[in-house]
């Protein structure tokens, strides 16, 4: 456990120190790759496009994620249901899956991370009256904690 926290920190703050300088870390084998766009788990909406991130610090990951927040958020300022799908890895690059749905009212954030060898292997699942940009995804604002029976992907 003192391992993987001292990977997450690590993490975070090389991220912070490239946010920071304003370049990016290269990764020769990763950055070459196209983050894949198609719909993760299910979602049909086609307003904004899922993303499959692939946790690099690359221009290409960056920019998915930020679009894909621009996107959510410009929707829900506009009072128009959206949904939007999120595959992100863990250092040890298990999947964490992630819904953001709005329904023209509030916002669902569903986050189940039961494919992750180290999680908690938990689904949590908060509706939220708004959000908010955070890096480049989304944080929920004033939220309620509510059952969720999470994805089937998920479940190894």
């Amino acid at each position: 456990m003192a391992r993987r926290f001292a990977l997450i920190t690590g993490f975070f703050a090389a991220l912070l120190l490239v946010a920071a300088c304003g370049g990016a870390v290269p990764d020769a084998e990763i950055a070459s790759e196209e983050p894949n766009t198609e719909p993760i788990f299910g979602t049909e909406d086609t307003v904004c496009e899922s993303a499959q991130l692939s946790g690099d610090l690359s221009e290409a990951n960056n920019a998915l994620g930020e679009a894909l927040t621009e996107c959510f958020i410009t929707e829900v300022e506009a009072g128009r249901p959206v949904t939007v799908d999120v595959v992100e890895p863990t250092i040890e690059g298990d999947p964490i899956y992630t819904r953001y749905s709005y329904d023209g009212d509030r916002t669902l954030i569903v986050r189940d991370d039961r494919a992750d060898e180290f999680g908690s292997a938990i689904v949590q699942a908060d509706l939220c009256l708004t959000v908010r940009p955070v890096r480049w995804l989304l944080q929920g604002v004033t939220c309620d904690r509510v059952d969720h029976p999470g994805f089937p992907e998920a479940v190894n």
